[in-house]
């Protein structure tokens, strides 16, 4: 591209140009033609199916510009990408649950207790994932947004579905809940903290 133009119009155009992307994929997918706003037919089969090409196919090619972005030395943008890639994966794994559930014509309303609980399992897999992953690769902002997401979904679990049930199902949820969170404080404390000079 600089050998074309001067390096501040490359420079700049790169920046537009991914601006207008990133609006067109909030815009677009996430709030325009989302399924379950507009209630059209998701078309394809439970797994294969055109979310694929609306969710996570940007989430491809975000990664390959922030590749490319790091490269440039315009890390300055990378946060703002990381953000977009996780909101998009998690619309994504979202639908999927509701697809789920409802089949192709997806609805935001009339959600059944299976279903709600299945979303914050998925988003409490999601989140596993992410911290792993940012363990993994050494990426504290990636756990960071492991962290953030688990901290949703402990919310969500609290005060909306612990609301909706008695007895012996809301002690195993509260087990369940604790076993998951003192996991992730044992992989923390095990991974990343380092362990203190004696």
């Amino acid at each position: 591209r600089q050998q074309l133009y001067s390096g501040v119009v490359a420079k700049w155009g790169a920046r537009i140009l991914l601006g207008v992307s990133c609006l067109a994929i909030v815009v677009g997918p996430l709030l325009l033609v989302n399924p379950v706003w507009t209630n059209d037919i998701v078309r394809g089969g439970v797994l294969l199916n055109a979310l694929i090409l609306a969710y996570l196919a940007p989430v491809i090619l975000i990664g390959l510009a922030a590749r490319k972005l790091s490269e440039l030395s315009e890390k300055m943008l990378l946060p703002a990408l990381g953000a977009l890639c996780l909101v998009l994966v998690m619309t994504y794994l979202t639908l999927e649950t509701n697809r789920l559930f409802q089949g192709p014509f997806m609805v935001a309303r009339s959600l059944s207790n299976g279903e709600n609980y299945a979303y914050s399992a998925v988003w409490l897999a999601a989140a596993l994932v992410l911290f792993l992953v940012g363990i993994r690769l050494s990426q504290k902002h990636v756990r960071y947004a492991g962290l953030g997401v688990i901290i949703l979904v402990v919310l969500k679990v609290f005060l909306l579905d612990m609301s909706g049930l008695e007895g012996l199902l809301r002690i195993a949820s509260f087990i369940g809940l604790g076993l998951s969170l003192v996991g992730i404080g044992w992989l923390y404390q095990r991974f990343v903290q380092k362990p203190a000079a004696s």
